[in-house]
C-alpha cells in the first residue's frame, strides 16, 4: 500500500503551482484541501482504503461487531484454504443461511451495522442440548422455587433453527429476586474435554421484550455440585439485548469453577436470565441450540472510512498533523488527492492557466478512481475467503 504523507504532497504540489508571487500557499491550505478532497471521495461513495482486522469466526455464530472504520466488505481470509464467500443482500442471506455456506451480508440491527457471516468448517462446535424436547435426552424443569420461571412447554412453530424450541413465562411474585431459571440435570453426559477454556458457551434466547433485560448467567458442570458459571449483560456479538431472537454466549476461560467437575461428562446445564425490578409478568421467553465452541482465527479484509495514517501509526478519516500519510490502495489513487491539492493551489496563487490544466488532471484522476471503487460499492460484489445473585443449582 502506498503512503505519502502530508510534507511530501506539499513538494509534490510545489513546482505545479509556478513562480507567480500572487498569493501564498502553505502546508496548512494543502492539508485542508486533500482533507476536502477526501470529504468529496466520500461523499460520492468512493472509499479507495483498506483495512484488515482479526475476526474469531465460530461454526454456528453468525453476527459479529464492525470495526468503527468499516464502510464495505472485501475479504476474509485463513491461510491455507481457498473458498469464495458470496456477498448476499440481508433478506437473501436469511433465507439461505440454513441451506447455504460460505456467505456475508451487512445487516442493520438496532441502528448499528454488523457482519452476517456463515463459512463452512470454521472452528469446531459440540451441541449439548438441541433444546427441541423437554423430555428427549434427560428432562427440562423450571426452577419455580427459586426464581420467577413458569409454564415450560414446547414450541414447534417459534424457533431459529431446527424443529422447535422451549418455551417458559416469567410471574415475578414467584420469587422475591430477579431472575427466571430453567435446567437440565438428567441429560446425557458429553464430553467437552478438548473444548475447556477454548470455547464459548453459546445458547439461542428469545425475548418477546428485551427493554428490561439486564443478563444471563449459565451454569454448565458434571452435576449440581460441580459446575462452572459464566455471565454477560450483552449479546455475544457485543451488542445490547433485542425483541426476538439473541445469540448469547460467554467464553470459558472467563468462568468460575465450584467443586470438581468432570469435563469428560458434562450433564447438568441451568439458564438463568436477569432483569430489573420494574420487569412485569411476561409470556413467551424461549431458549434452544445449547453448545460450545471453538473459533477460527481469520482476517477481515474491508474497505476503510480511514484514508490517513498518523505518525504513531493511528489511523484516522483526515490530515491533523505534518507527519500524517495518506493510505490509498494505489500511487493512481493518490494522483487524484496530488491534482486536487494542485487545483486548489493554483486558486490561491491566481495562476489561471495552470488552474485548467490541473482540474482536467484532477478531473481524469476522479473518474478512475470512481470507476475503480464507487461502482463496486454500490453492487453486491462477490468477495472470498482465501483460507477462508443465582438460582441455586439443583439436581
Amino acid at each position: 500500500m502506498p503512503t505519502q504523507d502530508l510534507n511530501a504532497f506539499f513538494e509534490e504540489i510545489k513546482p505545479l503551482i509556478g513562480t507567480s508571487s500572487s498569493g501564498a500557499v502553505d502546508l496548512t491550505d494543502i492539508k485542508n484541501s486533500l482533507n476536502r478532497g477526501i470529504k468529496h471521495l466520500k461523499k460520492r461513495g468512493v472509499y479507495p482504503a483498506r483495512d484488515r482486522t482479526d475476526l474469531y469466526v465460530y461454526p454456528t455464530v453468525w453476527r459479529y461487531a464492525l470495526p468503527d472504520a468499516f464502510q464495505f466488505p472485501r475479504n476474509v481470509d485463513q491461510p491455507g484454504y481457498s473458498r469464495r464467500v458470496g456477498y448476499k443482500e440481508v433478506d437473501e442471506w436469511w433465507r439461505c443461511v440454513e441451506s447455504e455456506d460460505n456467505i456475508m451480508a451487512i445487516e442493520t440491527e438496532l441502528g448499528e451495522k454488523c457482519l452476517l457471516l456463515k463459512i463452512r468448517e470454521a472452528g469446531s462446535s459440540q451441541v449439548i442440548h438441541n433444546g427441541e424436547s423437554i423430555t428427549e435426552n434427560g428432562t427440562w424443569l423450571v426452577d419455580s422455587a427459586l426464581t420467577d420461571a413458569t409454564n415450560l412447554q414446547l414450541d414447534t412453530l417459534n424457533k431459529e433453527i431446527g424443529v422447535g424450541s422451549l418455551e417458559f413465562d416469567i410471574d415475578v411474585s414467584q420469587f422475591v429476586a430477579n431472575i427466571a431459571g430453567v435446567y437440565n440435570a438428567t441429560m446425557n453426559p458429553v464430553n467437552l474435554a478438548a473444548f475447556k477454556n477454548k470455547s464459548a458457551f453459546l445458547f439461542r434466547f428469545f425475548l418477546p421484550n428485551a427493554s428490561k433485560i439486564t443478563g444471563f448467567t449459565a451454569i454448565w458442570g458434571s452435576d449440581s455440585s460441580n459446575y462452572y458459571t459464566a455471565s454477560t449483560t450483552e449479546q455475544f456479538q457485543g451488542t445490547e439485548f433485542r425483541n426476538g431472537w439473541n445469540r448469547v454466549g460467554m467464553q470459558w476461560k472467563d468462568a468460575t469453577v465450584t467443586g470438581t467437575p468432570d469435563d469428560e461428562a458434562i450433564a447438568y446445564v441451568y439458564i438463568q436470565m436477569e432483569y430489573s425490578g420494574t420487569q412485569a409478568d411476561m409470556t413467551g421467553f424461549h431458549f434452544q441450540d445449547i453448545r460450545v465452541e471453538i473459533p477460527s482465527l481469520m482476517e477481515f479484509e474491508f474497505y476503510s472510512t480511514y484514508f490517513v495514517k498518523g505518525a504513531d501509526g493511528t489511523l484516522k478519516a483526515l490530515f491533523d498533523g505534518d507527519g500524517d500519510d495518506v493510505c490509498l490502495l494505489d500511487q493512481e489513487d493518490e494522483d487524484f488527492l496530488t491534482f486536487w491539492g494542485a487545483t486548489d493551489a493554483n486558486l490561491i496563487k491566481g495562476q489561471t492557466l495552470h488552474y485548467a490544466e490541473h482540474m482536467k488532471a484532477k478531473n481524469q484522476a476522479e473518474s478512475e478512481i470512481f470507476a475503480k471503487y464507487g461502482v463496486s460499492l454500490r453492487t453486491p460484489v462477490k468477495s472470498y475467503s482465501r483460507n477462508a445473585g443465582y438460582g441455586r443449582a439443583r439436581s
